[in-house]
């Protein structure tokens, strides 16, 4: 009697593991993400704060933080955990599940529109740079002061309507024709090292840590602070000054 019992319990298992290999897995595959069209607009949605990395992948490096509401550009999808975007200049990569597509508008003739005035606007301004290259960094900085009093937003590049750190010293030196990244650690490559604040000149670039400003000379400097003060000027050695870099010779 055992003996049949257990025969009957082997069928009985045979039977189910059949049945499993025809029915397939009871959970669902993973739903692979929709990509994204290049040049896309996508919006940051945490709470706190998003990393932007260098790489694809969490042990890659921090280039910046990214706020909730925080237009990025689709620079590539492949439809993966990782999409690789670009904010004022800065190109990196960011967790998908916290950006989130904005729907496209249909229009596409006004936008072709406004993607080719904005264009020429662009080629006007180069060209305008261009005209003034042949400035100093004492040019640089009375130019700079011109903006004192106006308003620190993070992420923003313009001189009036707000900047911030690195924001501001980009925005500035790209009036006289010199290119500088949007990111103060990444703007410390350019230019020649300057020995220390005795040394420095009116133009040089001061970085602290996490900070960028433009020296005035008289020890001062001129940057966007903080939200409270925007665009002010204080005394270069406020805090720890990290190194001096020249931009202009």
């Amino acid at each position: 009697m055992a003996a049949k019992f257990i025969n009957k319990i082997r069928i009985l298992i045979v039977l189910f593991l059949c049945l499993a290999v025809i029915s397939g897995p009871l959970t669902p595959p993973p739903v692979t993400a929709c990509a994204a069209e290049a040049g896309q607009t996508v919006t940051v949605k945490v709470k706190t704060s998003l990393n932007m990395r260098s790489g694809p992948g969490m042990g890659y490096a921090v280039i910046r933080s990214l706020y909730n509401g925080q237009k990025l550009t689709v620079v590539k999808d492949d439809g993966g955990k990782w999409l690789k975007v670009k904010l004022n200049g800065t190109t990196g990569y960011v967790y998908r599940t916290y950006v989130v597509e904005n729907p496209k508008s249909g229009n596409t003739d006004k936008a072709d529109k406004n993607a080719a005035k904005n264009k020429k606007q662009s080629s006007q301004k180069a060209a305008d740079s261009k005209k003034v290259s042949n400035a100093t960094g004492g040019d640089v900085a009375k130019y700079a002061v011109q903006f004192v009093g106006n308003p620190y937003v993070w992420g923003g590049e313009s001189l009036t309507r707000g900047a911030d750190c690195s924001g501001f010293t980009k925005a500035v030196y790209k009036h006289f024709g010199y290119y500088l990244p949007h990111y103060d650690r990444s703007q410390r490559a350019y230019g020649k090292s300057v020995k220390n604040l005795k040394a420095a000149k009116p133009g040089d670039l001061i970085f602290y840590s996490g900070h960028v400003a433009i020296y005035i000379g008289s020890n001062k400097i001129v940057h966007a602070a903080n939200r409270r003060d925007g665009i002010k000027i204080s005394y270069a050695n406020y805090r720890t000054i990290a190194c001096i870099r020249r931009i202009i010779k």
